[in-house]
């Protein structure tokens, strides 16, 4: 039987609660004794007790906030602070895997992989005894500055999974680097949400469409906590309609953005122009001043071939 833990805030035990979780809880708790302070000499976890209890894996979490209630520690006076706080942490888990303590699990290859390596150990447990897998997860997005993050943040071992109704689209998201993409239609793909992120939702939501009851289905697959970002919804006609008790007891944060931050624009054109946004594969139409109407005609009916159009007056 294999054993996984789908939430533990190891490395936040580790630097903001200074824990060498290397070391049994035993003498953590030993070296506490003479602190002070909520908690302290009550630590309950450690690598040594993960391994004697035969934990396979475990969902190890990055964990700073900033959400204007500050809390030492856990909770930051701005963002740019709990982007530096989960920086450290990540950093802390690529030492650990460094230094042979943990196994860092990054795609599904290496999840297989590490399965059936203690598989085969419950059954030759002569053998020795395979690392503990983890797979880091967030927990709360106040980490993620600005959407051009995200790529960083999945190189690092956070997952990014995309939806679209059209299928075109949903092999675009998965050759831009999306770890799954969705038709939202499918009744499935809210349990497997739940079921790709241990029961507890998505971090962060990002809409960039505009469709009845879309938003409702974001509070539903998103986590207590997660941050909900609405990037299409410019009708003052449109109507949302969501549990308040979803937005207040679960601490979701709903916002909006409908135009770039002057102090990104510098980026965002790097990005461009650099290459590293593979823009020109995203525009699927073009057309000259005298062929506007068709274009609008397109982008108002939309098919499985129509992503970014582009008129060219110059044509």
């Amino acid at each position: 039987m294999l054993i996984v833990d789908a939430h533990l805030d190891l490395a936040w035990n580790a630097l903001q609660w200074n824990r060498n979780i290397q070391q049994s809880v035993y003498t953590i708790r030993t070296a506490e004794s003479n602190l002070s302070g909520a908690g302290r000499g009550q630590g309950t976890v450690a690598l040594p007790e993960m391994r004697r209890g035969r934990v396979a894996l475990c969902f190890a979490t990055l964990l700073a906030r900033s959400t204007g209630r500050a809390i030492q520690n856990l909770d930051y006076s701005s963002p740019y602070q709990a982007y530096a706080a989960a920086q450290g942490q990540l950093a802390y888990y690529h030492a650990l895997d460094e230094a042979g303590e943990i196994r860092l699990i990054t795609n599904s290859e290496a999840l297989d992989g590490h399965i059936s390596a203690w598989r085969q150990w419950e059954q030759q447990t002569d053998l020795a005894q395979p690392r503990l897998g983890l797979i880091i997860s967030m927990e709360s997005a106040d980490p993620i500055l600005i959407p051009e993050q995200l790529s960083d943040w999945k190189g690092a071992g956070v997952r990014i999974i995309a939806t679209d109704t059209f299928e075109t689209r949903r092999k675009l998201a998965h050759k831009f680097g999306a770890h799954q993409a969705y038709d939202p239609r499918d009744a499935a793909f809210e349990s497997a949400i739940k079921d790709m992120t241990g029961g507890r939702g998505a971090d962060v939501v990002i809409i960039a469409a505009s469709a009845k009851g879309i938003v409702e289905q974001a509070v539903a697959i998103s986590r207590p906590g997660a941050r909900i970002l609405l990037f299409a919804q410019t009708s003052h006609q449109e109507r949302i309609e969501v549990s308040g008790a979803d937005i207040c007891m679960g601490e979701r944060m709903l916002c909006g953005s409908y135009s770039a931050s002057v102090d990104l624009q510098n980026e965002s054109a790097e990005l461009v122009f650099s290459g590293a946004l593979p823009v020109e594969e995203l525009i699927s139409h073009r057309y000259s001043l005298s062929d506007i109407h068709i274009g609008i005609e397109r982008a108002l009916h939309p098919d499985a071939e129509s992503l970014k159009i582009v008129v060219q007056p110059q044509r």
